[in-house]
């Protein structure tokens, strides 16, 4: 399997995910509200989509190995991921309460943490879910 065949199913859902955000910038970019692209807690929201549907996807691939797959290394995943969807959910809510520039910039920050964990365990599922399976 070449690079771009495991990348391939990664780029397509993200490519979901990411429309919005094009669009959102786009539009605020054509008014003059560049600004307005840090005052938006669609960041969080997604960032915190895009872990729990990665946490999944591993999983699933996963489920054919039952038995053969080293549990404390797929839980310790398991935790990790959901706890960056939680650091997303908690820096939302701040967001909704005290809105500032910083808190906008660190969203943003943390989205691009989130989209690069959703191609690397978009790679690690497609890779799981295409070996043989272990007897």
């Amino acid at each position: 399997m070449n690079f771009s065949d495991e990348v391939r199913p990664s780029l397509t859902s993200y490519l979901f995910v990411i429309a919005p955000f094009i669009a959102l910038i786009l539009v605020k970019g054509l008014t003059g509200k560049w600004l307005d692209v840090f005052y938006t807690s669609d960041w969080s929201i997604a960032s915190a989509m895009i872990y729990m549907t990665s946490a999944i996807n591993v999983r699933s691939a996963t489920s054919k190995f039952s038995g053969n797959i080293k549990q404390s290394g797929l839980d310790f995943f398991m935790a990790r991921t959901f706890m960056m969807a939680m650091i997303n959910i908690v820096v939302y809510v701040v967001f909704l309460t005290a809105p500032s520039i910083t808190v906008g910039c660190v969203q943003i920050g943390l989205f691009i943490c989130a989209s690069l964990a959703h191609f690397k365990y978009g790679r690690a599922a497609t890779r799981l879910s295409e070996a043989p399976k272990i007897d």
